[in-house]
């Protein structure tokens, strides 16, 4: 299986100096975060390639939610997503201390992955191994604050609805989620939809609604009420009750496919303090 590398991508398309390398060059030169048409068309070529037909691993991609959604849109299906959490004084210890070979650009690190002769390439031999202009602690600093604002919140949970199957949509100031009829969502007599399953469908409506249309908020309590068995399609619509400076109260009617009420919750929700 293919290891897939959008930075080996990226500094391998500027070493070929082919059109979206001379782009990403451009960025990668003054220390920025490449912009996700570019690496959205570097991952999609390497896809295409023979070797990714049965399967591959992503390494550093996607990274921002058009990117995830640009991977949906390739028709992609993700077996399992990784995400490590790292301080950002290891990120810069680690990129801080790559070394590249400007000639064949293999990479080393100064403490991790020395090479075996100080300042000499294993692969070609050439002398001067350097530290890029992007891998300065500087500038790995600058990108890491640059992804974090254009990050949003709600990446992680693109990733849960896909698995899960579920289906976001907003209106004025209602959160919909839609809620699919496959077998692990019914409980174990397979005659009505999970409780548990549903509960989770609830939650994410109530949470999407205060985070797009509020704040970020956390769950304090929630209160459901179920009136029939659900057999079907239903979908959640999430709204306020009520708006205070720190707690919100929102209510998600369940729907089914014919309009009928089939369960209803009332939560309460705490809003997250918000940096200046």
């Amino acid at each position: 299986i293919p290891h897939v590398s959008t930075g080996d991508m990226l500094r391998e398309a500027r070493r070929k100096g082919t059109e979206l390398g001379e782009k990403a060059a451009e960025y990668m030169e003054a220390g920025k975060l490449v912009p996700d048409k570019v690496v959205i068309g570097i991952v999609r070529e390497r896809l295409q390639e023979d070797d990714a037909e049965t399967g591959f691993i992503l390494d550093g991609f996607p990274r921002t939610r058009p990117q995830a959604e640009a991977l949906a849109e390739m028709g992609v299906e993700l077996d399992a997503v990784v995400n490590i959490d790292v301080s950002d004084d290891e990120v810069v210890n680690r990129l801080g201390g790559r070394l590249s070979c400007p000639n064949c650009g293999a990479v080393y690190h100064r403490d991790a992955n020395p090479p075996s002769v100080d300042d000499v390439c294993d692969k070609c031999g050439s002398e001067g191994l350097i530290t890029r202009e992007d891998d300065r602690p500087e500038a790995i600093r600058e990108r890491l604050e640059e992804a974090l604002q254009e990050t949003e919140p709600r990446f992680g949970s693109f990733f849960l609805l896909r698995f899960m199957g579920l289906e976001v949509e907003y209106g004025d100031e209602v959160c919909a989620v839609s809620v699919p009829t496959s077998a692990e969502w019914f409980n174990p007599q397979g005659t009505s939809l999970h409780g548990g399953a549903l509960t989770i469908a609830i939650d994410i409506s109530m949470g999407h609604l205060c985070e797009r249309f509020l704040s970020p908020c956390v769950t304090l309590d929630m209160d459901i009420k179920y009136l029939r068995p659900i057999t079907g399609p239903v979908r959640c619509e999430a709204t306020f009750l009520k708006k205070a400076r720190t707690v919100v109260t929102v209510q998600s009617r369940v729907l089914d496919e014919d309009d009928r009420l089939c369960a209803f919750a009332t939560g309460t929700w705490f809003r997250l303090p918000q940096g200046d």
